[in-house]
């Protein structure tokens, strides 16, 4: 089979791609990576390395609709945020034996989520005590914009309050 080899071959020269920046990023001395310059040139450089690799993945999934990489290649997309309709799209071109095993399932699955979390998307009601103990329901602010904060307890310090926009 010679799919295994060209997937591996596409994967290795991302992967080489993204420990490259990872080296550069490390070799920026501490203070000046906390420059807002430098962290948008990084986030820049970081942003467009992850879009060559969802272009490269749609084109692999593409000219190798029966391939199990290409299962795996959706997968890598759903953890890349690609665009959930057009994740699906792809997924729904793999080869249907493939979407029936196991990954192709779990894959679905993960498509699902990615969905469920999407910008946009209605989010799931639960109910959370505030910080004075009382019950608080998402549903309670339906039509209304929340900034929902589910960082750790005590992660800021006391008296200290969430950044504004």
């Amino acid at each position: 089979m010679t799919r295994a080899p060209r997937y591996t071959a596409f994967i290795q020269a991302h992967t080489k791609k993204s420990a490259e920046l990872q080296t550069a990023i490390a070799a920026i001395p501490a203070d000046r990576q906390k420059d807002p310059e430098v962290q948008r040139l990084l986030q820049q450089k970081m942003q467009a390395a992850r879009e060559e690799l969802r272009g490269a993945l749609t084109v692999y999934i593409e000219q190798h609709p029966s391939s199990y990489f290409s299962l795996l290649a959706v997968s890598n997309l759903v953890f890349l945020k690609a665009d959930a309709g057009k994740v699906e799209g792809l997924y729904a071109t793999v080869s249907p034996g493939l979407r029936a095993t196991g990954q192709g399932k779990k894959t679905a699955k993960e498509i699902e989520m990615l969905r469920a979390t999407s910008v946009g998307a209605t989010a799931r009601s639960f109910t959370q005590p505030d910080t004075s103990g009382t019950p608080v329901s998402l549903s309670g602010f339906k039509g209304k914009y929340v900034l929902l904060d589910f960082g750790p307890a005590g992660a800021c310090r006391a008296g200290s309050k969430a950044p504004t926009w």
